[in-house]
């Protein structure tokens, strides 16, 4: 039922957009030819005639190597695969140095910790703009606005500007 919901949608599709455009370019395409397409919802497919027939061809189909459409995850699977391999790399990179460096397997057995560090969490805008003023040298906000003052250059004898 949501297939069908979501070729009705007159606006783009958010999932799935690859084969959401393909079949209805398809419609499109027979639609120009003066034909009429039009999809039913079954809401069962027991008892059709041509069910079985229609089951053998599908599994016919994956046994061929060759696959005409390649199905793209949706976004939010995509991230889920994202974050899943994330995690993973994490834990196998912990193990690995837990196994190779003394100091991280000492940390390992003295804090009875098993879990590898978190991910960084994002920070916000805002965050990044006092992270990035603190590493350019700004000591505060009035200073970022009094602008750069001239001071002598430590290996020249010329006056350049500082924050």
């Amino acid at each position: 039922m949501s297939a069908l919901q979501v070729l009705r949608q007159p606006h783009t599709p958010m999932d799935n957009v690859q084969l959401t455009t393909a079949i209805l370019g398809h419609i499109q395409g027979l639609a120009a030819q003066g034909r009429r397409v039009r999809f039913n919802w079954v809401p069962s497919h027991i008892g059709l005639r041509g069910n079985k027939a229609a089951d053998e061809v599908a599994r016919e189909a994956t046994r061929h190597p060759a696959v005409a459409l390649t199905v793209l995850p949706t976004i939010h699977g995509a991230k889920a695969l994202a974050r899943s391999a994330a995690v993973c790399a994490a834990g196998q990179q912990y193990r690995q140095l837990v196994q190779t460096s003394r100091q991280a397997a000492w940390h390992k057995q003295a804090t009875n910790n098993n879990e590898p560090l978190c991910p960084a969490q994002q920070l916000s805008r805002a965050e990044e703009v006092v992270l990035h003023r603190l590493r350019l040298g700004y000591l505060t906000l009035e200073e970022l606005r009094d602008g750069f003052e001239e001071r002598p250059c430590e290996h020249c004898p010329h006056m350049t500007p500082h924050p």
